[in-house]
């Protein structure tokens, strides 16, 4: 399963793909206050509001306008 996350200075839009295409979509506000640990459980709860396991996902594609949110 691939995640793509489109980081924008709004919103974060979130994509869940499996090989027959997508399977579920979520968009939250962009918050460059929020630490990543709440970022984490954020998307944690998101997957599991729509039976998406984590363990599923093997790939992540991430672009990002919102520098502190795609800096390591």
């Amino acid at each position: 399963m691939l995640l793509a996350l489109d980081i924008g200075n709004s919103n974060i839009k979130i994509g869940a793909f499996r090989d027959d295409g997508l399977v579920a979509t979520w968009r939250v506000a962009t918050d460059a206050r929020r630490m990543p640990d709440e970022y984490a459980v954020l998307l944690l709860n998101l997957l599991q509001t729509r039976g998406v396991a984590a363990d599923a996902i093997r790939d992540v594609a991430i672009c990002s306008v919102v520098r502190p949110l795609g800096s390591p």
